[in-house]
């Protein structure tokens, strides 16, 4: 995608510091002072003199007080650490594979993507593509609990598996790996002099694969990186290639108050312990967090069941058509025009906001975003079920409702549940909720 649709880095805000950040733009004395505040506050990029470039994103939670939590304790641990960067950033050496152990190549979505450059498509134009779906080999070892992957984006394409063919492997350790170990590392005695003497080595008697390691030293990581780096830029399927590493950490490792600023800080410090924090640009890692919530003298245990906050409702298991017609009602394509009388549509502000925006986009432009919108609809547990309006509370004697509390009467909401939960449905205790407000 070209400008201004092209994937960026993400910039989180508080609230706070948006609103300084889009006074500062609005009131600045630069020329262009009006469209950087457009460009921040509606169009959500960062001002052309902002360096790099970024979407912002605002996290109205971030930077808020703890919530009372009426005898409960919260800690937060660092489950793990994963960065994707063109660096080896560690203190540490780092054990190198020969032959790359196919199992661990990256197959399952991490939830997590990156820029792809389209083949056959000018250079200024990208992808974003899940992660898993780029080829990659198991570069090294970091300890006991860390890996790093070398990832080639230039053999992406949709229809391609992840896995790396033994030609492709063959080139990387001849052309590249093997000569990039002579010009940098002092000690040649453990490498393999070719690939297919190292996949030799690596067998055992009934002819299963081991592959080995042979370690690098920290010192001599820089020159290393720049020297594989340039060489792979150099060749068609190689080019562009990048790692992603991740650090395990152990569980109850690093535990520390969420809100104490101090005390994460030292807990990130020693889950990234075998790295070099100065070397670190941290818009190119992502942390994977686990909240633990206890509480004395009782065993806490996750809720399994969809609670609703009604106090009688009519409830519909919705199949996929079902909740597809259901988001078709609530947010129609561009250019929809009702042929029937409804009611609540017209007045609701949400629905006013979605024609708005639909009216500024192209029929192109509007298919994208209402993609988008529908797949964030999909997540959602339940909606109401309406045709004529959104909300409608007659009672439904059909066979296909289901009614709580049982053996209620009287008016009450009627929804619809998404398939995706099949769970037990409850509904929240009246006397919880009065003690939430």
């Amino acid at each position: 995608m070209q400008h201004p649709d092209e994937p960026l880095p993400s910039l989180q805000l508080s609230l706070a510091e948006f609103n300084q950040r889009a006074y500062d733009a609005t009131f600045s004395n630069r020329p262009t002072s009006n469209l950087d505040s457009v460009r921040f506050i509606l169009a959500g990029r960062t001002p052309p003199h902002h360096s790099p470039a970024a979407r912002v994103f605002l996290n109205v939670r971030q930077e808020l007080p703890d919530l009372a939590m009426h005898g409960y304790t919260v800690t937060r641990d660092y489950d793990s650490v994963i960065g994707i960067t063109r660096t080896l950033p560690f203190t540490q050496a780092i054990s190198v594979y020969p032959v790359p152990p196919f199992s661990a190549t990256l197959t399952k979505d991490i939830h997590i993507e990156v820029a792809v450059a389209q083949p056959l498509v000018s250079t200024n134009q990208s992808v974003q593509v899940p992660l898993h779906k780029i080829p990659n080999i198991c570069f090294a070892k970091l300890g006991v609990r860390g890996q790093s992957r070398l990832f080639f984006p230039a053999l992406y394409s949709k229809d391609r598996s992840p896995k790396i063919s033994q030609v492709l492997l063959r080139k990387y350790y001849d052309q590249f790996l093997r000569p990039t170990v002579d010009t940098i590392c002092y000690s040649l005695a453990h490498w393999p002099v070719t690939y297919t003497s190292a996949l030799s080595l690596s067998h055992d008697r009934v002819g299963a694969i081991h592959p080995g390691t042979v370690d690098i030293p920290a010192a001599d990581l820089p020159a290393f990186t720049d020297h594989l780096l340039a060489l792979l830029d150099l060749d068609p399927d190689f080019k562009g290639a990048f790692w992603q590493h991740e650090v395990r950490g152990v569980k109850g490792a690093t535990p520390h108050a969420p809100s104490d600023p101090l005390a994460r800080d030292e807990a990130l410090d020693l889950a990234i312990h075998p790295m070099d924090r100065a070397l670190l640009d941290f818009t190119e890692w992502h942390v994977d967090v686990a909240i633990e919530i206890a509480k004395p003298d009782s065993s806490l245990v996750w809720l399994t069941s969809l609670e609703l906050p009604f106090t009688r409702v009519q409830v519909r298991r919705a199949d996929a058509t079902a909740w597809k017609v259901n988001f078709d009602k609530l947010f129609p394509p561009k250019g929809f025009v009702r042929t029937t009388a409804t009611q609540n549509f017209g007045s609701s502000l949400y629905y006013k906001r979605w024609n708005m925006l639909l009216s500024h986009l192209s029929s192109a432009h509007a298919t994208t975003a209402r993609l988008q919108i529908e797949r964030r609809f999909n997540t959602l547990m339940w909606m109401p079920s309406g045709s004529d309006r959104i909300w409608v509370t007659t009672q439904n004697r059909g066979k296909a409702w289901t009614r709580y509390p049982r053996g209620s009467t009287g008016p009450a909401p009627q929804i619809i549940i998404n398939t995706r939960f099949s769970g037990a449905v409850t509904l929240r205790d009246p006397l919880l909720a009065e003690e939430d407000e």
